[in-house]
């Protein structure tokens, strides 16, 4: 019947992954070296009655490839002739199997003998004839030994490869916690330009929504754009009812009017009926071949930077911007988003202005009020004026 304690040890040798671990249970195995017939019989007899499992091989290379075969609790050495080959071999054993613990047989037993033992790697020294009682009882404490630094050993080897495996979990913890900061950071940035970009359009739109007249709505427009671009050349063309684009506003930064007059006159001919067409933001940064072809080559346009856009709103293009500067100065690649969110609120106020307009200037014919007074007479002269 199996008792308690074995149960605790089996579950406690049970433990690990992938690592090959000591069960108490099992039959102890020692290696008997070197030893004449009498040796091994006397060993064979008292290492049974404790139930250790004797193994015999001859010095040299036998010995060797014994100790390579397989692993043993203790390796028992026999020093008959008192050459030190014994003590060489503990040496070995100390290299290829450091939890099997050597001890040595000898018929020589002296204190330089003992320490000359122990410092080759020998564990315990048993002076021949041997004891059986007293043999088994340090042969039982070597395997004894051998088992616990066995154990320690093994249980070392689990915890470093759960010490590996936290390091492992930790690195990956450590890079999907740096990959969701980051994704977190940029999340952060995108809503903190999303809201730095509503807040602009609210701005934008407030101060547009104050003006329904068109030219200050071009000014208000146009001045807050020169804020977000800098200094520049600016110009807004706008659509007739002919389909001919003529300039709206122009703000000079650093090109005299009647210099760039030709090069707007150009762009209201040649580029708006082209560009309202689309909803593209166009940027030239080389304007050079069209300035030379409209007969302004000498001029400090040849090196101008250009970027231009339509505003549309349902569709229908009411305006086109055009802002020039020198190419050294130029427009950032952040400008376009910018743009891009202000040119809608734009085209909004200017489709309200035209509602507004085209109401007013339909009308309804009113009377006024003073005719209302008149007397009879004028009130059949003005029937008379209705009716022609």
């Amino acid at each position: 019947m199996e008792s308690r304690a074995d149960r605790i040890d089996d579950a406690n040798n049970e433990v690990g992954d992938g690592v090959e671990v000591r069960r108490e249970h099992e039959q102890a195995i020692a290696l008997l070296v070197g030893a004449t017939r009498a040796i091994e019989n006397a060993v064979r007899a008292a290492a049974g009655r404790s139930g250790v499992e004797v193994v015999c091989a001859a010095a040299g290379d036998d010995a060797r490839t014994a100790l390579l075969a397989q692993r043993y609790d203790v390796v028992l050495l026999t020093d008959t002739g008192g050459d030190g080959g014994a003590t060489g071999f503990a040496q070995l054993v100390n290299r290829l199997a450091p939890t099997s613990k050597t001890v040595l047989l000898s018929e020589e037993f002296s204190a330089d003998a003992v320490v000359e033992a122990m410092r080759g790697g020998v564990t315990d020294y048993v002076q021949l004839p041997i004891d059986p009682s007293n043999f088994r009882s340090r042969l039982m404490a070597a395997v004894s030994r051998s088992r616990d630094e066995r154990a320690r050993e093994e249980r070392v080897q689990r915890l470093k490869g759960i010490c590996k495996k936290l390091s492992e979990a930790r690195t990956e913890f450590s890079d999907q916690a740096r990959a969701l900061s980051e994704d977190l950071k940029q999340a952060r940035e995108g809503i903190e330009e999303r809201m730095d970009e509503v807040a602009m359009n609210a701005e934008y739109r407030t101060l547009l929504r104050q003006e329904l007249d068109l030219e200050e709505l071009l000014r208000i427009g146009v001045e807050y754009l020169l804020g977000k671009t800098g200094p520049t050349n600016a110009a807004v063309f706008l659509p007739g009812s002919d389909g001919e684009w003529s300039l709206g506003a122009y703000v000079n930064y650093d090109c005299q009017r009647q210099v760039a007059q030709p090069m707007l006159d150009r762009l209201a001919a040649d580029l708006c009926p082209e560009l309202c067409k689309t909803d593209e933001l166009m940027r030239f940064e080389d304007s050079g071949e069209f300035v030379e072809s409209i007969g302004l080559g000498a001029t400090n346009l040849m090196d101008c930077e250009v970027v231009a856009w339509p505003c549309l709103f349902k569709e229908d293009c009411l305006a086109v911007f055009v802002l020039f500067r020198d190419r050294t100065k130029g427009f950032s690649d952040e400008l376009a988003t910018v743009i891009d969110s202000l040119r809608g609120v734009f085209a909004e106020q200017i489709a309200a202005v035209l509602r507004i307009h085209h109401r007013a200037t339909g009308g309804w014919p009113i009377e006024r009020a003073d005719d209302w007074d008149a007397d009879d007479g004028d009130a059949d002269d003005r029937d008379e004026r209705k009716a022609a």
